[in-house]
């Protein structure tokens, strides 16, 4: 048998205390860092104040600000920067290194020691850099030089934006965190990815208010959040507000950000189907209309719905007027038949559209719903019933100078699938009735 001693127990028992000791301090979390309480001698704005543009600006001063980071480049969405307020403005410090975040979060206290710094625009946006290289151009603070610039501070700080509308945006809030309230992105910029994810390139997508102000939210490919789709409602944002050139833009920090779950400007919620959505951006604007599934039909004289353009936009349009007497019809009848809509899976099921009417004369277009046409020939064969709607009309001297809306009609008490049809009535009988109609976003959308 092994005898210890009892010194010899004390001894080991002295080491395996202190190698537990060791182990606990090695994995233990690090210490709260104390705040250095450096002293301050400037804002923001004092330090942005010093900026002329037309080439990057030395600060020669001993200045020193306390700003709190309010952007990192955690998401991916921001570059080689940290983004920090200090309530009075807010500035970009370019750094030359990634993943910042993890010493720079949002909600840290730094301390910036700005002699030695450059301020520069790029592209109209103001921001603190490092050096200037042989081209002239600003450059990142050097992963070595870092600490010499940008010291650390508590960290916790409260980070709140600034509310704001887009139309009060200005150079004021350039590289600060705002919030914009009741917003939603455009219908052809909704549900739609952030940025090019595959090839890493950035997007634009605009977001508007209900006033039709408008802003774009500039989103890099390489953001983690690139391929996610852009939100279908409205509600509210937080963002950086940035400018490249004279664009104003946001940066979105994160997708969390963003609470565009609600009831849209035109009052169609998230959970809203498009069963029908037209708007003629792909059709012809030469010859007679023709679209798959769509039927386009004359059921009175050879005069068919045709594909127009004016200022950019496309859309059809049907007129009996003829600039020869040979060429006039004593009657048409043209039929635009949509294809097929089934409205029989969701509820709250309506129809909307818009008209612009030209030299009125008494021709007459209406929309009407069938349930039993076949979806080819001569519409006039199946059965018709028409439905209520507002359609431009009384303007005989030219065009209506803007389109009217249909108003919402409700198709939830038909209960089964369906074509519309606008039906264009007119001709040279005894009057001349010529009147030319044109039509334009037609969506028919239902609740699931």
């Amino acid at each position: 048998m092994i005898k210890i001693s009892k010194k010899l127990g004390l001894i080991l028992l002295s080491i395996l205390l202190l190698v537990n000791a060791c182990k606990k301090k090695e994995f233990d979390k690090p210490e709260p860092l104390a705040d250095p309480n450096l002293k301050v001698t400037a804002t923001i704005a004092e330090l942005k104040a010093l900026f002329t543009a037309g080439a990057p600006v030395l600060i020669t001063q001993n200045m020193v600000i306390a700003a709190t980071v309010v952007a990192d480049d955690k998401s991916g969405n921001i570059y080689k920067q940290i983004i920090v307020d200090d309530g009075t403005a807010g500035i970009s410090i370019a750094i030359d290194r990634s993943n910042l975040y993890a010493d720079f979060p949002v909600g840290r206290k730094v301390y910036i020691k700005c002699k030695d710094l450059y301020l520069d625009d790029y592209s109209n946006l103001v921001g603190l850099y490092g050096g200037v290289d042989a081209t002239g151009s600003a450059i990142g603070i050097a992963s070595p030089l870092i600490s010499n610039f940008v010291v650390k501070g508590l960290t916790g700080q409260v980070v709140m934006p600034i509310e704001v509308e887009i139309s009060a945006l200005n150079n004021s809030f350039q590289n600060r965190l705002i919030k914009i309230k009741d917003v939603e992105f455009i219908s052809s910029d909704a549900d739609k990815p952030y940025a090019d994810a595959i090839n890493k390139s950035s997007l634009n997508r605009t977001i508007s208010n209900c006033a039709g102000n408008q802003i774009i939210a500039r989103t890099s490919g390489y953001a983690n959040f690139a391929n996610y789709k852009t939100p279908k409602g409205k509600g509210d944002l937080i963002a950086v507000y940035t400018v490249f050139g004279n664009t104003k833009q946001l940066l979105i920090r994160d997708t969390s950000d963003l609470k565009l779950n609600g009831k849209k400007c035109d009052g169609t919620s998230v959970s809203d189907l498009f069963l029908l959505k037209e708007d003629f951006s792909t059709a012809s604007t030469t010859g007679d209309f023709a679209q798959l599934g769509w039927v386009n039909y004359s059921s009175a004289g050879t005069k068919k719905w045709q594909g127009r353009t004016f200022s950019n936009n496309i859309y059809v349009q049907f007129s009996a007027f003829s600039s020869t007497p040979s060429n006039q019809e004593s009657s048409n009848i043209g039929w635009l038949v949509t294809p097929k809509i089934d409205i029989t899976t969701t509820a709250f099921d309506t129809l909307t559209f818009e008209t612009k009417d030209g030299f009125s004369n008494g021709a007459l277009l209406e929309v009407l719903y069938s349930t039993d046409y076949s979806g080819s020939g001569d519409p006039s064969s199946a059965n018709w019933i028409a439905l209520p709607a507002v359609i431009s009309t009384g303007n005989t001297t030219g065009y209506a100078s803007s389109y009217t809306k249909s108003g919402k009609i409700s198709l939830t008490n038909i209960a089964s699938k369906i074509h519309l049809a606008f039906r264009y009535t007119g001709g040279y009988a005894t009057t001349n009735r010529s009147t030319t109609f044109q039509i334009d976003n037609i969506l028919v959308r239902g609740v699931k």
